[in-house]
């Protein structure tokens, strides 16, 4: 059961969420052309693919690709409380963002070493940092504006 929902739109499109659920719930990730990274504050999740399953535990994150189809999360457990901070990554906004040249991190390199399209993180200091960098705004919302998001959005490639 959803208990709670917040996000903060930039450009008409959902850049920052904040999703509390208690029980067991399922979310099938969108088909599109964007990345996500996923950071849990509270209890877990699944992440599930036709090839894999992850547990997602409190204060580890999941960096996703979500161009394919099949990717979902879940939880199965009926009292389990479960939040979680979500950050899309859009091309188009970044390109806006950065109107003259992308940063290094977005160029596509010359050599592609990985064909990932996820990857658990472990528990890291500065992640968490950032984390608690983009609750700060959902517990003062009056803060938020369009230039704070595009300075949160430069700033997701910077920490």
């Amino acid at each position: 059961m959803l208990n709670d929902y917040k996000k903060y739109e930039l450009f008409g499109k959902t850049l920052i969420q904040k999703i509390d659920i208690i029980g067991s719930f399922r979310y099938d990730f969108p088909v599109s052309e964007q990345a996500c990274f996923l950071y849990v504050t509270k209890g877990e999740f699944q992440y599930k693919t036709d090839e894999q399953e992850f547990n997602i535990s409190a204060n580890y994150s999941l960096f996703l690709n979500c161009i394919t189809s099949g990717k979902y999360m879940e939880n199965s457990e009926s009292e389990d409380h479960c939040e979680i901070v979500i950050v899309t990554f859009y091309p188009d906004i970044l390109k806006r963002i950065y109107d003259r040249e992308l940063p290094l991190l977005l160029q596509k390199p010359a050599d592609i070493v990985s064909n990932k399209s996820n990857e658990k993180i472990n528990n890291d200091f500065l992640i968490q940092k950032y984390v608690e960098g983009l609750l700060f705004y959902f517990e003062n919302p009056s803060l938020v504006n369009e230039d704070i998001l595009i300075l949160r959005a430069c700033l997701n490639f910077i920490e």
